[in-house]
């Protein structure tokens, strides 16, 4: 049995930073919440345009502490995102 490779696609998620993709892939990441919530940043604004254009599915996303710096006590939280990629 041969192994398929669908077809891929290359998305811009910020400038500078290409991505290709598979169809039928997962691209999981992880983004600290300051980051992805504040819409001027764009990376919330853009994983929504990807999901209305069709271009990819949520399939999950979590909240959970982030402990980058374990000396640090400040708490933080971090999104763990799932998408599916449709095209």
């Amino acid at each position: 049995m041969a192994l398929q490779i669908s077809r891929k696609s290359t998305y811009m998620i910020k400038p500078f930073f290409p991505i290709i993709f598979f169809t039928g892939g997962l691209f999981i990441f992880s983004i600290r919440v300051d980051s992805y919530d504040p819409a001027g940043l764009g990376y919330s604004d853009k994983c929504e345009e990807l999901e209305k254009t069709g271009k990819w599915s949520l399939v999950l996303k979590e909240k959970r502490e982030l402990h980058a710096t374990p000396n640090e006590e400040r708490l933080r939280f971090c999104y763990v995102i799932t998408y599916k990629i449709l095209k």
